[in-house]
């Protein structure tokens, strides 16, 4: 099917235009005036008046010249070189507007539509199980909701949105850190309750995002009688059919249909952003903080986003003037790639070189976005499915993805094998990409491994209380002390009275002893009984020195020099009218003074800033990674723009039982089903040394620390990730 072959002078173009096409004249462009559908494939083609001319005049029987000569006629001022025209013929040929007069034609089409996939049958088996429900005629919906609504297609209402937009963004850098501290991480959003009324949500979001292309195509004179759902496997998606669009001759009409989609979910994010701001903790706040950020992000990285076939995609379509702009741009990066790294042919094109090379980057910029989102979608996949041990799901996408990758590399090859003058030039480029890629596969790198973390005290030394008692009097947190300084006095009066009660039946005994020692001077049969009150006299003295050495407990010292930490906080606790007044926060506290204290308690720790360490939670899978004395870079929530450096020290042999409370409120790991102490997964504790060490930063304060990892090649990682994920080990 080379047009080049038959555009020969005296050979007829063997192309004739389909009769079943549709063409509407377009008054807002100007290198082009029509724009032809084909009613089949749902695309598009730009053609001018000249050009449109040229292809109604091809019949099959007609030769080039011919062709040019009859044109020249028509239109005297247009370029009707046989260059021109032939690259024109091509465009429509590949655009799929022409049809073949000459027999053998139609197998060539069949095979080529057959290899245009990139992706194999059972690899397409989600999209060929969909099933589409046409639904409702949304005219009647239309009529009554127009006139109310037909204000916001004004430009005060496109104003107003973009400032309510504008002062809540303002608002919310405001709240920047309560925003981050509520975002939802992944284990609490895929629970079964936040599932359900997050997917309700998203698909009333997406039916009002369908109405607003509905209700815009409706207010410009176009007619829509389609509001369905489109199931793909068991994933419902709400669709409108506004194809009617595309007959506007006024190409602002057909970018406000296409924008009104992202128009509709801005608003519904300004609103739940409003609420969110002004609303007080509880369901309804959290509620309004998941759908700002599902109309936000859905704006950002999928509607609004030209690189996808969105409604960015089209508003910017119609904006430059190209109708099929993703063909166009995979086209044009294809030819550059067959030109610059595999030596065919230079690029032809009816565009401009500039032009050509803007569309060559678009297309790169949309192949790049899709397989960075493909990547984002197999690694959410994996991790969100890991804990129910469901994370093989993830292999088909990131089959899809390599034999997609795959698949456009073997195409453009032939592409370029078939279009070069020299086939061992081709080779020899070829040899050289193919040794470049195995070079970047083989090279070691080095991939971060993430971890929960807190800051914990260290290798300091705790301090207990030894004897129960009420706080008279303590030091405060952040006091540098000396061994044997006092830390903090209590008073027990309940052991003060019992050593009272003991000094005085000692008293009491040693009366007992002298009398009896005067009466065994008149009565010999005493001596028994002395024996015996010397007994109890010494039993008495013993239990009175355990008292008294209880007693000294009260007094709590220090063991050690260094600076006083203060222990993990503790909630006042709900107490009854009669019971004694307990500690809560820091036992060191002011506010403690006279609170009961129970013996065994943390009463503080005894360090120094080089006794401070970092305690990380590691899965036992990135064990493997890690080794003593690799670097570490710790983020804390409460500042993290504020990065802390470190050295891995230890990693311990026990797997974890409990986890630390902080990590838990802040929600920086998910835990196991029926236990809400433990990790989902397998853990171990490392522990980080900071370099320098830093005081400075709240004792029990979480983040997240990120350690560096053995370097291993592209292949080694790859082939780490299957092995998890199939279960297999070498």
């Amino acid at each position: 099917m080379n047009t080049a072959k038959q555009g020969s002078t005296s050979t007829p173009l063997r192309w004739r235009l389909r009769s079943d096409l549709l063409y509407v004249r377009d008054r807002d462009k100007t290198d082009h005036d029509w724009i032809i559908k084909d009613p089949i494939r749902l695309t598009y083609f730009f053609v001018s008046t000249e050009g449109l001319a040229f292809l109604k005049l091809c019949n099959g029987q007609r030769t080039i010249e011919e062709l040019s000569c009859q044109l020249a006629l028509d239109f005297p001022g247009a370029d009707s070189s046989r260059s021109t025209l032939l690259r024109l013929l091509q465009m429509a040929i590949h655009a799929g507007v022409m049809a073949a007069t000459a027999p053998g034609y139609g197998k060539i089409l069949a095979n080529q539509n057959m290899n245009s996939s990139s992706l194999p049958a059972w690899l397409m088996l989600p999209v060929r199980m969909s099933l589409r429900w046409r639904g409702i005629d949304p005219t009647p919906v239309l009529k009554i909701l127009h006139p109310r609504l037909k204000w916001i297609f004004s430009s005060l209402s496109l104003m107003i949105i973009v400032a309510a937009a504008g002062l809540t963004t303002l608002l919310l850098s405001g709240k920047w850190q309560q925003l981050i501290t509520e975002l939802p991480a992944i284990s609490s959003l895929l629970t079964f309750q936040n599932v359900i009324y997050v997917t309700l949500t998203a698909t009333l979001v997406k039916i009002l995002h369908e109405l607003g292309h509905a209700l815009a195509c409706y207010h410009f004179g176009g007619e829509c009688h389609e509001l369905g759902v489109l199931w793909v496997l068991v994933f419902p998606i709400p669709y409108c059919d506004v194809t009617d669009s595309w007959t506007m001759s006024t190409r602002s009409h057909r970018m406000t249909i296409a924008f009104a989609g992202i128009f509709v979910e801005m608003a519904v994010a300004v609103v739940c952003g409003i609420l969110w701001i002004f609303s007080n903790p509880g369901l309804l706040h959290s509620y309004f903080l998941n759908v700002m950020l599902l109309c936000s992000l859905n704006t950002l990285l999928v509607n609004g986003n030209p690189l996808l076939r969105y409604d960015g995609y089209y508003v910017l379509s119609d904006l430059i003037g190209i109708p099929n702009l993703a063909s166009e741009g995979r086209q044009s990066a294809g030819r550059m790639f067959r030109w610059l790294a595999l030596g065919s042919t230079p690029p032809v094109s009816f565009r401009s070189p500039a032009a050509d090379s803007a569309l060559a980057i678009w297309g790169i910029a949309c192949g790049t976005y899709r397989f960075s989102v493909t990547l984002a979608l197999v690694v959410f996949i994996y991790f969100a499915l890991k804990p129910w041990g469901l994370q093989l799901f993830a292999a088909l996408p990131a089959i899809s993805l390599i034999w997609g990758i795959v698949s456009m590399f073997r195409t453009e090859v032939k592409s370029a094998y078939n279009a070069a003058m020299s086939h061992r030039k081709v080779s020899l480029r070829l040899i050289l990409i193919v040794t470049i890629m195995g070079f970047l596969c083989l090279t070691p790198i080095s991939l971060p491994v993430k971890a929960p973390c807190v800051i914990t005290p260290g290798n300091s030394t705790p301090v207990f209380v030894t004897v129960s008692g009420s706080i008279v009097n303590a030091i405060s947190s952040g006091e540098r002390v000396k061994a044997g300084d006092l830390i903090a006095r209590l008073r027990n009066d309940e052991l003060a009275f019992q050593i009272e009660e003991l000094e005085g039946e000692i008293s009491l005994k040693k009366v007992q002893l002298s009398n009896l020692e005067l009466l065994r001077l008149r009565d010999s049969s005493a001596a028994g009984a002395i024996t015996a009150a010397e007994q109890s006299i010494v039993s008495a003295r013993s239990r009175l020195e355990t008292l008294k050495e209880l007693s000294a407990g009260l007094e709590i010292r220090s063991p050690r020099d260094g600076i006083v930490w203060m222990p993990r906080n503790r909630p006042p606790e709900t107490q009854g009218p009669d019971s004694p007044q307990l500690w809560s926060h820091c036992p060191l506290d002011k506010r403690n003074q006279g609170a009961w204290i129970e013996q065994q308690t943390l009463l503080c720790w005894i360090g120094s800033e080089q006794d401070v360490r970092v305690s990380a939670v590691v899965e036992e899978a990135s064990l493997e990674l890690l080794e003593k004395g690799t670097s570490a870079t710790v983020r804390l929530l409460s500042s993290p723009d504020n990065p802390i450096q470190g050295q891995l020290e230890d990693i311990s042999g026990e797997k974890i039982e409990s986890l630390d409370r902080e990590l838990l409120i802040h929600r920086l790991i998910p835990t196991a089903p029926g236990n809400a102490m433990q990790p989902a997964e397998t853990s171990f504790r490392a522990t980080i040394k900071l370099q320098p060490p830093a005081a400075q930063h709240v004792l029990y304060s979480a983040g997240a620390v990120r350690l560096d990892s053995r370097p291993r090649s592209l292949v080694g990682w790859a082939w780490r990730f299957l092995s998890h994920a199939f279960a297999f080990r070498t």
